[in-house]
């Protein structure tokens, strides 16, 4: 996985760094942490809905997604 991938209140993490900066220090907003992977139904199905609230309720909240399998040890 590449650099953080961003749209308006969902941000995905791909690093170590990315995850204290963009949920451990986050002050101004709630975050919800979407841990998934890429293999699991229930993800792939919860996904879609999680992104579409975000998306309505822009500004609200963070939604922040980390796929646990590039990133086990923040899981």
């Amino acid at each position: 996985m590449g650099a953080v991938k961003e749209e308006s209140s969902i941000t995905e993490i791909a690093s170590y760094d990315e995850w204290r900066i963009k949920v451990m220090e986050e002050l101004n907003k709630p975050i919800i942490l979407d841990c998934y992977a890429d293999w699991c139904q229930p993800c792939k199905k919860l996904t879609p809905v999680l992104e579409q609230i975000a998306q309505q309720h822009e500004g609200k909240f963070k939604l922040v997604k980390l796929n646990i399998d590039n990133l086990p040890q923040l899981a």
